[in-house]
């Protein structure tokens, strides 16, 4: 949680507030998810592993990527939309087996 908070001095982790007021929208069938990912996870396929694995159906609000004292990081705003493949178990327990911290945004 340190280091998530010290990269988010130092890297833009939020979008802006244009954007981030066009992430809305009237309908409540979809879940975002903030993740902080760092340089071992990057090398992981997490977006089509989510896909092909769980069929979810997956929409990427918003990422930053950046070097920090030699190592990279990431940030992505995920959309995950409600249908009938969506399992939020199925997918936290994802993040948890891979490490992901994650962090549900209402």
């Amino acid at each position: 949680k340190t280091a998530k908070s010290f990269v988010s001095t130092v890297i833009n982790t939020e979008p802006s507030r244009k954007l981030l007021e066009s992430f809305k929208r009237k309908d409540c069938h979809y879940t975002d998810y903030k993740l902080f990912i760092d340089e071992h996870q990057i090398k992981f396929p997490i977006i089509n592993e989510l896909i092909s694995q769980y069929n979810f159906d997956i929409n990427i609000l918003f990422s930053s990527m950046s070097d920090i004292q030699e190592e990279t990081v990431c940030y992505l705003w995920l959309r995950f939309n409600h249908d009938s493949n969506f399992k939020r178990d199925k997918l936290e327990s994802y993040f948890k087996n891979h490490s992901i911290q994650f962090e549900e945004v209402h």
